[in-house]
């Protein structure tokens, strides 16, 4: 008489299973934490940048230069100030009193789940630049052109990337038409490294 066929898993099969969906979900939640870090740092850049933009729309419509200064570099939790803005007497480098740029709050980093943390680096010295009117930038306001290190055309960058990982993004600002721009590297997490590519706003 034959024995009935067992249609149940051996171990060994149950071991492989177990091995190939830990593998799986390993590659899944990687790609999910690569996703949401992008998405993170993405989100800090974009509205950075769009800061940045309404400050130096107040230029012009209220007479002054304004001062950006970045004060707060390294490794950041959300919600940290990492840039004010300034009115300043075009010209000067005084106050403009009673008038201010942008909204007149500083520029916040946007949350960042868990115990995660951005990396904000600078690429100029001091920290600190000037839209001057009609949104040129410069890096001393009472020459009132832009100029970094004796150039002509000063392109300062504001670097960010999600828990030092890849990848970094990065605003440009650029010369006498103080385009700002949005750039990346893909290839590494580390604010000290420049973005290779670059789009406008």
């Amino acid at each position: 008489m034959m024995e009935p066929k067992s249609h149940g898993f051996a171990f060994t099969e149950w071991v492989v299973a177990l091995a190939i969906l830990g593998i799986l979900a390993r590659i899944v939640i990687t790609a999910g934490l690569e996703a949401y870090r992008t998405q993170q740092v993405n989100s800090a850049v974009s509205e950075l940048a769009g800061w940045l933009d309404e400050v130096r729309a107040s230029t012009d419509a209220q007479n002054v230069s304004c001062r950006v200064s970045i004060t707060t570099t390294g490794t950041l939790r959300s919600q940290t100030a990492v840039a004010t803005a300034t009115a300043i007497t075009p010209g000067t480098t005084s106050s403009a009193t009673g008038v201010v740029c942008g909204s007149g709050n500083p520029f916040r980093l946007p949350g960042i789940g868990g115990s995660g943390s951005y990396s904000v680096a600078t690429s100029f010295t001091n920290d600190q630049f000037y839209f001057t009117q009609r949104g040129a930038i410069s890096t001393d306001n009472t020459a009132g052109i832009a100029k970094s290190t004796g150039t002509t055309d000063a392109n300062l960058s504001i670097r960010i990337s999600a828990d030092g990982q890849p990848p970094v993004r990065c605003v440009r600002l650029t010369g006498m038409l103080g385009l700002v721009r949005i750039g990346s590297n893909s290839t590494t997490g580390s604010t000290a490294t420049e973005c290779t590519t670059w789009g406008t706003l």
